[in-house]
C-alpha cells in the first residue's frame, strides 16, 4: 500500500482550517435561490476531499447544499472543474449548489458496530441486506449496458511531469495499459514517501517492471467494447431512507471514467 503524504496532508489541514471562517455562504446561496428566502446555516457534510454545507430557507422551500473542494485537500487543477471561482462568494473557491437529498449513508445502517469510526466496515448479515442488494445490482446492470468504444487519457494531475502523459484516447487495452504501467514507475520515481524503507522501494521497483513486461505476454490488443468504472462506488457514498432502505442518492461520481471489461 501506498504511503500518504503526511506533509501534504499537514499543508492541507492548515489551509483548510483557515477557510472555514467564511460566514457569507449562507446569504450566497440564499441570492441563488428564486425569491431570494432568508436562509439558515443547516449544518456540515464533510468529505475527504469536499465541503458542503447545509442552508434551510425562510419559505420552507426545500433545502440547498452548497459543495466546495476543501483547499488544500483537492489539486487546484481538479478544484477548477467543479464550477467557477470568480462567481463564488468573496471569489471563495468553485462550487455545485445542489438540492439537498434526505438520508443516512448506507455504510452507517449496515455496518457491524466498531469501537471507533475509523475501524474498517464490516457489513451486517441480516435480511435488510436482500433489498440493498437487489437495489444494488440493478445499479450495476443499468451501467453495464453503456458501451464505450475508447478510455479518456489523464488530463490534469498535480506535481507530475504532464507531458510524460499521453493526451489521446486509448482505443485497444494493451494501448492503455502501457502507459499505465509508465505512470506507476513515475509515480515511483516523484511521490514522496511512496515507500517506507529501503526494501520496500525495491519491491515497488521490482512489481511495477514485471507489471509493465506482463501486458505484451498476456494482454489481447483488443478494441473494446469499455465499461464505465467508479473507483468509489461503495455504501459510505450511499444514501437511504432509515427506515425503508430505499437508496436516495448515490454520491462521488466525479471521477468516473471508461476502463477495461
Amino acid at each position: 500500500m501506498t504511503v500518504f503524504d503526511e506533509l501534504a496532508e499537514t499543508d492541507g489541514d492548515n489551509k483548510f482550517k483557515a477557510w472555514l471562517s467564511k460566514q457569507e455562504i449562507v446569504a450566497f446561496v440564499s441570492s441563488r435561490r428564486q425569491g431570494k428566502p432568508a436562509g439558515e446555516f443547516d449544518g456540515y457534510l464533510k468529505g475527504s476531499f469536499n465541503l458542503s454545507l447545509v442552508v434551510t430557507f425562510s419559505n420552507r422551500g426545500p433545502k440547498a447544499v452548497i459543495r466546495f473542494p476543501k483547499p488544500g485537500r483537492t489539486a487546484t487543477a481538479f478544484r477548477d472543474e467543479k464550477g467557477t471561482t470568480k462567481d463564488s462568494p468573496q471569489h471563495l473557491s468553485p462550487f455545485i449548489i445542489m438540492d439537498y437529498v434526505d438520508g443516512i449513508s448506507l455504510a452507517t445502517i449496515l455496518k457491524q458496530p466498531t469501537e471507533t469510526e475509523q475501524d474498517k466496515v464490516i457489513l451486517a448479515t441480516d435480511t435488510k441486506l436482500d433489498y440493498v442488494y437487489e437495489q444494488l445490482a440493478n445499479y450495476m446492470l443499468q451501467l453495464s449496458r453503456l458501451d464505450f468504444s475508447t478510455i479518456r487519457a489523464i488530463s490534469k494531475i498535480l506535481n507530475y511531469p504532464i507531458s510524460r502523459y499521453p493526451t489521446a484516447l486509448f482505443t485497444s487495452a494493451r494501448a492503455f495499459l502501457h502507459p499505465l504501467a509508465n505512470k506507476y514507475l513515475l509515480y515511483l520515481r516523484t511521490q514522496r514517501n511512496i515507500a517506507n524503507n529501503r526494501e520496500d522501494a525495491k519491491k515497488r521497483f521490482i512489481a511495477r517492471h514485471r507489471f509493465k513486461q506482463l501486458i505484451s505476454r498476456y494482454c489481447l490488443d483488443n478494441t473494446g467494447s469499455f465499461k464505465l468504472y467508479c473507483n468509489d462506488l461503495q455504501p459510505l457514498n450511499m444514501l437511504v431512507h432509515p427506515d425503508t432502505l430505499r437508496i436516495t442518492a448515490v454520491l462521488d461520481f466525479e471521477f468516473t471514467n471508461t476502463m477495461l471489461a
